[in-house]
């Protein structure tokens, strides 16, 4: 599955999965707006939102290749964030689980780090 990063000639950019081409369309499923918003520290973050409703586990959409500026394949770094945004807005309660478990695995090293070190003074 090529994930890209698609840049709209609106100025949008989004990233999904490019399923086919067909005639001037290209089809790509589950799509995702990717935004830069500047932070109060003035550091940049990229977010990842809804670009069209996700209905189904297969949204599937055709954009005009003429409405199409540019393309990238995305690197391993962003399809972690493409799969982790997916599944937060397809399965929320999914997505809450899985953010627990490593809640708790954190919390338990830290318990085990501390417990490790009771009298260990340098």
């Amino acid at each position: 599955m090529p994930i890209e990063i698609l840049k709209l000639v609106n100025g949008e950019t989004i990233m999904a999965d490019v399923i086919g081409t067909h005639g001037y369309k290209v089809d790509v499923m589950n799509p995702i707006e990717i935004r830069v918003e500047q932070r109060k520290d003035s550091r940049a973050v990229m977010i990842g939102v809804q670009w069209l409703p996700l209905i189904e586990d297969e949204n599937i959409v055709s954009i005009d290749s003429q409405h199409i500026v540019a393309s990238m394949p995305i690197n391993e770094e962003m399809r972690e964030m493409y799969f982790e945004v997916l599944e937060y807005l397809i399965r929320p309660e999914l997505y809450k689980k899985r953010q627990q478990e490593q809640y708790e695995q954190i919390r338990t090293m830290v318990e085990m780090m501390a417990a490790n070190n009771e009298g260990k003074y340098h």
